[in-house]
């Protein structure tokens, strides 16, 4: 076994172990966004209603185009 300091990161989660242990996936999030130069794109709210109920019944979507 060897010392390796302290833990910064591990399985993709940044270790912040001040007073508190804190995790964070930011790197996880932001390395695909660096990878595909998407990084500055901006953002987009869903299309999705966030307070909508779900029911078990189907009915088909008014304009399907926004989902895909």
């Amino acid at each position: 076994m060897k010392e390796l300091g302290q833990l910064k990161y591990f399985l993709g989660l940044k270790v912040d172990q001040r007073n508190e242990l804190f995790l964070s996936q930011q790197k996880y999030a932001k390395d695909p966004l660096l990878k595909y130069g998407m990084l500055n794109c901006k953002p987009t709210s869903t299309p999705v209603e966030t307070t909508i109920k779900l029911c078990v019944e189907e009915k088909d979507l008014e304009d399907q185009t926004i989902y895909r």
